[in-house]
């Protein structure tokens, strides 16, 4: 492993979309990796911490980082964040698609 592109140092996380993709997400190199259906590198981008957990779903990518979860599209292009308590962590990477923004314990950023 490594840092170089499509290489990964610790993955933690892993989901397929609808098309085959492969996202992966590596904590310690602080980016989702992503393959295409036949393994090959596709793309990679940064997010702003820790990647720990990655989810696909309805074109959004969702990485859970150090208490929140950023969204992305599938291309890496940064819509938003939002905070959350832990004990929400695992219902958003459970459940992608259920509004999880009204929850009890949750809060949007500006």
């Amino acid at each position: 492993g490594g840092t170089e592109e499509g290489m990964f140092i610790r993955p933690e996380s892993i989901d397929i979309d609808e098309n085959g993709d492969v996202y992966i997400a590596d904590s310690w190199a602080g980016k989702i990796i992503v393959f295409d259906a036949d393994g090959r590198f596709s793309r990679e981008w940064p997010v702003e911490s820790q990647a720990r957990g990655v989810a696909v779903a309805d074109g959004r990518v969702y990485v859970l980082d150090a208490g929140r979860v950023l969204v992305f599209t599938t291309q890496g292009e940064k819509l938003g964040a939002f905070f959350l308590r832990t004990t929400l962590k695992v219902a958003i990477l459970l459940n992608p698609k259920e509004d999880h923004k009204n929850r009890k314990g949750s809060e949007r950023s500006p």
